[in-house]
């Protein structure tokens, strides 16, 4: 029997971790993905955020990780997670139900990740996904074994590595 894993992604937009995801998705894994919960509060507009909600985002993301690890089911988070503090709650998650915690790490981001976001802007207009890009940049903390994570891979688009 496979161990149980919860995987936490690190990356900016446009990285590749939906991408990756759906990859996982397709080996069984559980998907987390916090744009598709965030539409999902908001009725299905894709990147109408609302900071006041952000507990009510947190709760489903909660609820989901903790039910497909409950159910024996390995998990990914798929969202930017670019600070320690933001990864935190998750490793939480994944040493209460004893499962094999991994980080998926694409860094602060590539002038070509923006590029291939604004390829598909989803409506939202490129000075607000530059500012969001700009910003998950400056926010990046790498991931560490010190967090709690049992291994760390350091991917990129066409490479990747471990730690």
């Amino acid at each position: 029997m496979k161990k149980l894993e919860l995987i936490i992604f690190t990356g900016n937009i446009g990285c590749g971790k939906s991408t990756k995801a759906s990859e996982l998705a397709g080996q069984g894994y559980v998907i987390i993905n916090g744009d598709l919960i965030t539409s999902m509060v908001q009725g299905g507009e894709y990147g109408k955020y609302d900071p006041e909600k952000k507990p009510i985002y947190h709760a489903i993301e909660h609820a989901g990780i903790m039910t497909a690890l409950s159910n024996n089911f390995s998990a990914v988070v798929d969202r930017t997670n670019m600070k320690v503090s933001d990864r935190a709650r998750y490793i939480f998650m994944g040493k209460f139900h004893h499962a094999l915690i991994t980080s998926y790490c694409w860094g602060p981001g590539q002038p070509e990740d923006l590029k291939r976001r604004l390829e598909d802007p989803k409506g939202i207009p490129e000075k607000q996904w530059r500012e969001v890009f700009d910003y998950m940049g400056g926010e990046y903390e790498a991931p560490t074994l010190e967090e709690g994570f049992g291994s760390i891979y350091f991917l990129s688009i066409g490479g990747g590595g471990n730690k």
